[in-house]
């Protein structure tokens, strides 16, 4: 197979898989009342979903434009004890 064409199938399988984390995120908060109040599933389904997502929006724009749509992150290189990239 041409490696674009790899690369729309496993750029088409993450946005299905982001998705589908998102709606069973938003899913699993329905089901939430004064029994049920654990908040750690749905968080954690819709925080990796968009993260996905995010991550395929970064590879489309990188794939089409040939640049990164946001400014610096070819320039992260290391991250600090804080959390936060460091720019160089």
């Amino acid at each position: 197979m041409n490696n674009d064409v790899l690369k729309e199938l496993y750029l088409d399988d993450e946005l299905r898989t982001a998705v589908r984390l998102i709606e069973l995120g938003f899913g699993e908060f329905q089901n939430l009342d004064l029994a049920n109040d654990f908040y750690y599933l749905p968080f954690q389904l819709l925080s990796g979903g968009f993260e996905r997502l995010i991550k395929c929006h970064i590879c489309l724009c990188q794939w089409e434009n040939k640049s990164v749509p946001i400014m610096g992150i070819e320039k992260c290189t290391t991250h600090t004890r804080d959390g936060y990239c460091s720019i160089r």
